[in-house]
């Protein structure tokens, strides 16, 4: 069996897992997808046969909050257009794809992606990926794709999906299979020593600028921070910036949408309930929910992901207006983008930060 196949059948798998509610109300709806990283908020309606449900009393709203994919099956003369809701969520927003237009692609900038495997071979990363890398190449499990890294990747690089659509993508695989926390962190460390490698024998347009993991760690794990704290600083000092929870929680907050029809405007973007904090609205919100992925199931495939916030999807969007703005200041440091970033933040009607990569590279262009 291929493994694409074999993906096809784990998707189905996982997703008779979970009922849906039995009526579909706007309140039903809520509760179904209210347990952030359940599978049931993750995937939705996603291989869900609704030919015959009843979708009336649910506004579009809430629709918006249910993943659903190719296989999701749904009533005739179904009330959403949901082919129109999945190709809207493609765009990026902020303006990225105006930036895009003008040549501004992250182009000549190397980016790494350290996550779960993925078919590499999906459109999304055609002329994308320069390296596909395996940490552990002797593990069985280097195959099981899984749907976190290609969203990572394709958010940050992805032809349609991406911020930074013109990169150039190393992607370092490690399996879907550990133990503990302690083994899950060395897979990430190995790649952080392959990428060092890679620095170290590649001439400047080959090196990585910046790699984006979306992944973080409790503070008090004092032996993590420490150990992670030695690898960002050593790629640091050779222009390589790592940008992992911890790090991008400084500055920026991950954020879903009001709607999704216009992915340009600053006031769609808004904090969960679960970020109702004074500290995530000092920051700057980076797009995360709302949005449509390549799905491993086929090389043309998509899926809408669901509306939910995530720390996962908002990192490698922040990678890429990063990987753009390098491209027209190729000397600028993490940290002056940060600064950066705070300057130009659009305050939108909700009194809440919004990262505006338009006026990022206009400000880096005077």
């Amino acid at each position: 069996m291929n493994k694409t196949n074999e993906y096809k059948e784990t998707l189905q798998r996982i997703c008779s897992q979970y009922e849906l509610p039995k009526e579909f109300t706007n309140d039903s709806i809520k509760e179904f997808v209210s347990k952030n990283g359940s599978l049931q908020s993750i995937w939705g309606l996603c291989n869900k046969d609704l030919s015959d449900a009843d979708f009336s009393k649910i506004n579009e709203e809430t629709f918006i909050n249910l993943a659903f994919n190719e296989y999701t099956e749904f009533p005739e003369n179904f009330k959403f257009d949901y082919k129109k809701i999945m190709e809207e969520a493609k765009n990026p927003g902020l303006g990225i794809r105006d930036l895009q237009k003008q040549g501004i692609v992250g182009k000549g900038i190397n980016v790494a992606v350290i996550d779960k495997p993925i078919l590499e071979t999906h459109k999304e990363f055609l002329s994308r990926i320069k390296e596909y890398v395996f940490v552990n190449p002797e593990s069985e499990f280097n195959d099981k794709m899984h749907f976190h890294g290609i969203t990572c990747a394709s958010f940050l690089c992805g032809n349609t999906c991406g911020v930074a659509n013109g990169a150039n993508l190393y992607y370092y695989v490690y399996p879907d299979k550990y133990e503990n926390d302690g083994m899950y962190w060395n897979y990430h460390f190995k790649a952080l020593d392959m990428i060092i490698e890679n620095n170290e024998k590649s001439n400047t347009d080959d090196k990585i600028k910046i790699v984006s993991i979306s992944a973080g760690f409790p503070r008090d794990r004092t032996d993590l921070t420490a150990r992670m704290g030695k690898y960002v600083k050593e790629l640091k000092d050779t222009g390589c910036y790592v940008i992992f929870s911890n790090i991008f929680g400084e500055t920026f907050v991950c954020s879903s949408k009001t709607y999704i029809g216009n992915a340009d405007d600053f006031d769609a973007y808004r904090l969960d309930i679960w970020q109702n904090n004074e500290w995530d609205k000092q920051r700057i919100l980076i797009p995360a929910g709302g949005r449509t992925s390549p799905c491993n199931s086929g090389n043309e495939n998509f899926m809408y992901d669901g509306n939910a916030s995530c720390y996962s999807w908002a990192i490698p969007y922040m990678c890429g207006v990063f990987a753009l703005a390098l491209q027209v200041k190729s000397d600028l440091s993490y940290n002056d983008f940060c600064v950066l970033a705070k300057e130009t933040a659009y305050k939108n009607n909700a009194r809440l930060s919004v990262i505006n990569p338009k006026e990022i590279i206009m400000r880096l262009s005077e």
